[in-house]
């Protein structure tokens, strides 16, 4: 007696399933899983209702898109950004708990960091015509050098719990390069660091 409800329910689910046919709503579609999917500045806002990290890539498409390069990752991926270097390249930042700038063009690893911090800034940084990477994780924040991810500067504040929030502007359009505004969570000061072409970033106030 138990059998005919269990079967009408497997009647409902495949006449739901080819009634899903097209390439909107097919179960199957491609997609990604990863925690950026609840990023709101994605264009699909609230796609993932269920909070399983998976979004559904529509677009219009009528077939699964072809893979033209895979980059494995050492470890969880934490995240991934396009940034378009000064030559005008775009390149891909990836970060699995260590950095690595990756060629668009070829999927190839043009340089590897240790620092698995999180990207506040990348540009030119200090008005030399390089791009930098302004990184903060915790009380460190730190700079990066674009063509090697080298580590050009880094500070530590205090105390060692404080999380620095870090913004970058050209608040003094009077010196060359940029600045960084920084205030503490879970702290009580702020500052204003100056990056100039040459030497050491200067507190402008504190």
């Amino acid at each position: 007696m138990r059998r005919a409800p269990i079967a009408a329910m497997l009647m409902a689910g495949l006449c739901g399933i080819a009634a899903a046919q097209d390439a909107g709503t097919h179960p199957l579609l491609p997609g990604i899983r990863c925690p950026d999917v609840l990023d709101p500045g994605w264009p699909r806002l609230f796609h993932d209702r269920q909070i399983t990290g998976f979004s559904p890539l529509t677009l219009g498409m009528s077939e699964a898109p072809e893979v033209w390069a895979t980059i494995p990752v050492g470890g969880e991926m934490n995240w991934a950004r396009t940034v378009t270097t000064a030559e005008g390249v775009e390149r891909l930042l990836i970060n699995d708990g260590r950095l690595r700038m990756v060629s668009i063009e070829d999927g190839s690893v043009l340089w590897t960091s240790t620092d698995g911090s999180s990207l506040v800034f990348f540009g030119d940084l200090r008005g030399d015509g390089r791009d930098c990477l302004l990184l903060a994780s915790g009380a460190r924040i730190a700079v990066l050098d674009g063509a090697t991810g080298e580590t050009r500067w880094q500070y530590t504040f205090e105390p060692s719990h404080v999380y620095a929030r870090v913004q970058v502007a050209d608040v003094l359009p009077e010196r060359p390069g940029m600045e960084a505004a920084v205030f503490e969570q879970y702290g009580e000061e702020g500052c204003l660091i100056s990056f100039p072409p040459e030497g050491e970033p200067e507190f402008i106030w504190r």
